[in-house]
């Protein structure tokens, strides 16, 4: 998600940069001051009066590259804000008409492509992120994503679909229609709390994704299973990866469908390790993990500064390692939860969505620096968790 951070700030970039030359005739005046007033609102991100600007600029000199080339800009970063609301079928209608102002210009295609392929329409993702790839194959994680999203479409592309009150389930013949039924339970049930757990309640459906073995293995290839930590929008269950019992299936789909509400509030800016460690801190509303056998771990392979934790646990090869790095993710949030409640959760995340970092948020809420924060966090673990020192 934070390919699409940058994408948000090259295009308002772009935008920036295009001023005008002072004419001199009235009508061209007022291209130049309407196109001024359009610049401001693109700035403070009130795209709608934007739009409406430079439309007024568009109408006094029809075709006029500058000024058709801030109405992509425009239509194209209001799409991408709707779309992090969750308004998925406007955000398609704003990046529509980015591409209608300037069809040569691979960037709306690429927010189409990635906005279709949060809406499991893979043939349109395909279609308009090779379109993106035709124009300009250097954006930084263009080739990935259509890549992903071409063999996503060749799996899932006779899959069936159906809608609950609050999620589109896909899966192919290959999985019977009773584990179908018994994940849809559980999923409804994720939606009440673990959206209580985090106070939201998304009106937008999640796609979620059941595949059989061999269609996970086709779709991963031979990456480590943690390698898929990084949320994408979508949850993905590889059915046969736990067993039919309440409590397997309920921990696997609150601890995923926290992740979509992770990335919902936070507007894609959560850190992957933080967002791992608020999903895994959801399966306790299931059933609480093993304190001994963390205690034992953490004992023995120790822990890190929390300013030292990567961003995406999915990069790390070893599995000691990532083992260690899901554990305390799952305890920074275990202990901020501890000392600050829920609402505390509740309160970085909501930061992070109007863009403070995840260290700076943690300082402000415990009102001390993370030097501070990471001996506090120490001891909790060691008292908590009963571990020798």
């Amino acid at each position: 998600m934070a390919q699409k951070r940058h994408f948000f700030r090259l295009i308002l970039g772009i935008a920036v940069i295009s001023a005008m030359a002072y004419p001199s005739y009235a009508s061209d005046k007022a291209v130049y001051e309407h196109n001024q007033e359009g610049r401001k609102y693109l700035e403070q991100g009130k795209f709608r009066e934007a739009i409406n600007e430079f439309k007024e600029a568009d109408s006094y000199s029809p075709g006029n590259k500058v000024v058709r080339n801030n109405l992509m800009v425009a239509y194209n970063n209001y799409g991408i804000k709707l779309r992090d609301e969750g308004d998925l079928s406007g955000a398609i209608d704003q990046l529509e008409s980015a591409v209608a102002y300037k069809s040569d210009s691979a960037y709306p295609y690429y927010s189409l492509g990635q906005t279709y392929y949060m809406m499991q329409n893979m043939p349109k993702a395909a279609e308009n992120l090779e379109q993106a790839y035709r124009i300009n194959p250097n954006i930084r994680g263009l080739r990935e994503l259509r890549d992903k999203a071409g063999k996503e479409h060749g799996v899932e592309n006779d899959f069936h679909k159906f809608d609950t009150m609050h999620f589109i389930v896909t899966y192919s013949d290959l999985t019977s229609i009773e584990k179908v039924t018994y994940i849809r339970t559980y999923l409804e049930e994720a939606y009440g709390q673990v959206g209580m757990y985090l106070d939201r309640y998304p009106e937008q459906r999640t796609n979620v994704l059941i595949y059989t073995p061999e269609e996970y293995k086709e779709l991963v290839g031979a990456r480590p299973t943690w390698s898929m930590a990084v949320f994408d929008g979508k949850i993905r269950i590889p059915e046969a990866n736990f067993e039919y019992t309440n409590e397997k299936v309920a921990r696997a789909l609150y601890h995923e469908y926290a992740h979509a509400l992770v990335l919902s509030i936070s507007g894609g800016r959560c850190p992957n390790w933080f967002s791992e460690g608020i999903a895994s801190k959801a399966e306790d509303l299931v059933t609480v993990r093993d304190k001994e056998l963390i205690g034992k771990y953490v004992k023995k392979f120790g822990l890190v500064p929390v300013r030292n934790m990567p961003d995406k646990l999915g990069s790390i090869k070893d599995v000691h390692k990532a083992t260690l790095m899901y554990i305390q993710a799952y305890l920074v949030v275990s202990f901020i939860q501890e000392r600050k409640g829920q609402s505390g959760i509740r309160e970085i995340l909501k930061e992070l969505g109007e863009g403070k970092g995840l260290i700076r948020s943690i300082e402000d809420l415990f009102s001390e620096d993370i030097a501070a924060f990471d001996q506090k966090f120490k001891l909790y673990v060691i008292d908590e968790y009963r571990i020798d020192t």
